[in-house]
C-alpha cells in the first residue's frame, strides 16, 4: 500500500502533457469503454504518403455510406455509419493513437489521477461550438448529466455508469470523474466519441435533445444539411480549434446501399471515398489508375458466437468439438478473399496488449468427432445457427461452417433474419450459435465487460456464470492501472477464453479496406473499422 501510495502522488505531482499523458495515463493508467501472420494473409498495403505539394485548400470530399447516418452522438441508429458524421462534427475529451493508447489531441490537454478511482481533466480554453456558445467544464457536465436523464440514451447510459459514480466542476475549465472503482480502461472511454462526444447544451435544448439531424459540437466540420435516406452534408467550420484546418470546403457523404453502384460511382468519380470495399471488388479497383485501395489490420472480429448457458453448449467438450471443426484457414481465403487474417484469439495485432505466442484451435476433425462424443453426441446433433443479410460475408462464412462442421456430425440450421431482430435474439442470449462481428474496442477491458461480464454486458445473457476464473481475471484487469501489468492480464483471460470456449470462436481479424480517389490526399486510416476521420484531408485537382 505505502509503494501504491507513493505512486499515485507522483502522478497528482504533475501535469500531463501530451507525453505526459502516454508515459503516467497511458502507462499508469491505459485506457476503457462498451495482424498480419506469416503465410495468413497478403502484406497490408501501406497508406498513400501525402502529396508533395502540401496541403491545398477547398473542394468537395464525396463519401460513400450504406446505410443511414445520424449526427447524434449519444444515440446510435444501430449501425456504423453513424459515425461518418460523429467524426467530423465533434470532438472528445481524449483521443487515441494508432495503437489505442490515450494522447491529448482532444478537447483535454491534460489530466491527473490524485487517487485510484478519481481522474481530473484539465480542459483547452477558448473553445466554441458550431453556434457560438463557449466550451467549458459545465458543457462537460451536461453531456455527462445528458446520458444519465435522457432515455433514449440508456445504452450509453449503462456503459457509462459501469465505471463513473459521479463528475464533478472543479473550475471552469477543469472537471473530476468520481469512478465506482479503479478502472484501468477509463482514459480509452472517454475517447469514444458515442459516450463522451461534447454537444452544444443550447443545441440540444433547441433541438428537443435529439441531434440526429442537427449536430452541432466543436469538430472541424458543421452540420449544413441532412435528408433521410438520401445525404448528410456538412461545410467546414471556420472556428475551429485546430489552427489551419480543415483543408477541405465539406464533407457530403451520399447514402448509396447497393455495393456495385458505390464501387461504379468511384470508377466514374462520382464519389471520391469508398469507406468499406467487399473484398470482391478489390482486384477490379485496383486495376483502375485513378484510384487508390488501402487494406489495413484492424481491430475487430468475425466470429461464431455461442450460448455456454444451454445445451449443447454448456458442456464443454462440445464447445471445444466446434472450435476443432472449423477451417479457419479455408473460410479466410474463399470467404474472406484472403483480405483478412486467420484469427487465433480475440485481440488481434494491431494492440499494445496482443501476444503472438497465443495460439487458437487447430483444425482436425478426428478430434472434433471425439469430443463430441465424449460430451454425449457420439451419433452427432442438430443445432440452430442465427445469420442476418445486412452482412452477406458472415451469411458465407456461416455456408461455409455448415459445410464443415457436417462433416464431424453436427448439422447446422441457418436462420437469415432481419438486423434489428437478429439484435434482440442476441441481447436477449436466445439462440444457440450466431455468427457476428464485434469490434474489440480500444481497450481490453471494455471488449471483455461488453460481451463476458455477467452483469456489464449487453450481450452476456448468453455467457454461463459458472466460469469463476473468467470473473476474477475481468475485476483484476479492469483495477489494474500499470499497463505492463493489464497486458499479462489480459493474455492470462485471452488463453483461458480460447481453452475453455467461453462465449465464440473467433475466425477471422478483420482489416479495413478502402479505396479513394487519388485526388484525395493525407487520409490515415485508424484500427477501429467504423472510424472515419476528415479534419486533416485534402483534394488535388
Amino acid at each position: 500500500m505505502e509503494g501504491q501510495s507513493h505512486y499515485w502522488s507522483r502522478l497528482l505531482s504533475k501535469q500531463v502533457s501530451r507525453r505526459q499523458a502516454l508515459r503516467s495515463a497511458v502507462s499508469g493508467a491505459l485506457g476503457l469503454a462498451g495482424l498480419y501472420l506469416a503465410g495468413c494473409a497478403p502484406a497490408p498495403k501501406a497508406p498513400p504518403t501525402p502529396a508533395k505539394a502540401g496541403p491545398v485548400y477547398g473542394g468537395i470530399l464525396r463519401v460513400a455510406s450504406k446505410g443511414t447516418i445520424g449526427e447524434e452522438p449519444h444515440k446510435s441508429l444501430g449501425g456504423n455509419f453513424d459515425n461518418m458524421a460523429r467524426n467530423q462534427l465533434y470532438n472528445t475529451l481524449v483521443g487515441l493513437d494508432n495503437k489505442a493508447n490515450p494522447v491529448n489531441d482532444q478537447l483535454a490537454e491534460s489530466w491527473e489521477i490524485p487517487e485510484p478511482d478519481k481522474f481530473i481533466f484539465r480542459l483547452r480554453k477558448s473553445i466554441q461550438f458550431h453556434d457560438g456558445v463557449d466550451f467549458n467544464a459545465s458543457v462537460v457536465r451536461f453531456n455527462y448529466q445528458r446520458i444519465i436523464d435522457t432515455p433514449a440514451f440508456a445504452d450509453r447510459k449503462s456503459r457509462l455508469q459501469q465505471a463513473v459514480k459521479s463528475m464533478e466542476v472543479i473550475d471552469d475549465y477543469t472537471v473530476r470523474y468520481n469512478l465506482t472503482g479503479p478502472y484501468g480502461g477509463f482514459l480509452a472511454g472517454v475517447a469514444n466519441d458515442s459516450m463522451c462526444a461534447m454537444v452544444s447544451p443550447e443545441a440540444a435544448k433547441k433541438y428537443n435533445n435529439d441531434l440526429t439531424k442537427y449536430g452541432v459540437g466543436t469538430g472541424p466540420f458543421q452540420h449544413q444539411e441532412w435528408l433521410q435516406d438520401d445525404h448528410v452534408t456538412m461545410k467546414r467550420f471556420d472556428g475551429y480549434w485546430k489552427k489551419g484546418l480543415p483543408y477541405l470546403d465539406s464533407v457530403v457523404a451520399k447514402i448509396i446501399p447497393d455495393t456495385v453502384v458505390q464501387t461504379t460511382m468511384l470508377k466514374t468519380g462520382e464519389i471520391d471515398f469508398l469507406s468499406e470495399v467487399e473484398g470482391k471488388f478489390i482486384e477490379d479497383l485496383r486495376r483502375s489508375q485513378d484510384i487508390e485501395v488501402v487494406i489495413k489490420p484492424a481491430a475487430g472480429i468475425s466470429a461464431i458466437f455461442i450460448n455456454s448457458k444451454e445445451p449443447p453448449f454448456n458442456n464443454k467438450a462440445v464447445r471445444q468439438a466446434l472450435a476443432y471443426a472449423i477451417d479457419k484457414e479455408a473460410i479466410q481465403k474463399s470467404v474472406f478473399q484472403g483480405l483478412n487474417t486467420m484469427a487465433h484469439g480475440q485481440f488481434s495485432p494491431v494492440y499494445w496488449f496482443y501476444d503472438p505466442s497465443l495460439k487458437g484451435y487447430p483444425y482436425d476433425p478426428a478430434k472434433a468427432k471425439a469430443k463430441l462424443a465424449e460430451g454425449g453426441y457420439p451419433d452427432g446433433l442438430e443445432i440452430e445457427a442465427l445469420t442476418s443479410p445486412n452482412y452477406p460475408q458472415l451469411v458465407e462464412m456461416a455456408e461455409a461452417v455448415q459445410a464443415q462442421v457436417a462433416k464431424v456430425g453436427m448439422k447446422l440450421k441457418i436462420q437469415n433474419i432481419e438486423w434489428a431482430k437478429f439484435l434482440d435474439l442476441s441481447k436477449q442470449g436466445r439462440y444457440k450459435m450466431r455468427f457476428s462481428r464485434t469490434n474489440t474496442g480500444p481497450d481490453p477491458a471494455w471488449h471483455v465487460a461488453y460481451n463476458l461480464h455477467p452483469i456489464k454486458a449487453p450481450y452476456a445473457a448468453a455467457v454461463s456464470a459458472d466460469f469463476p476464473e473468467l470473473r476474477q481475471l475481468m475485476e483484476k484487469g479492469e483495477q489494474t492501472y500499470d499497463k505492463e501489468e493489464r497486458g499479462r492480464i489480459y493474455n492470462q483471460l485471452e488463453r483461458s477464453i480460447i481453452e475453455e470456449v467461453y462465449y465464440n470462436i473467433p475466425v477471422v481479424w478483420e482489416s479495413i479496406m478502402l479505396a479513394y480517389r487519388k485526388q484525395v490526399s493525407n487520409y490515415v486510416p485508424g484500427i477501429e473499422v467504423p472510424r472515419w476521420f476528415f479534419e486533416s484531408v485534402w483534394k488535388t485537382a
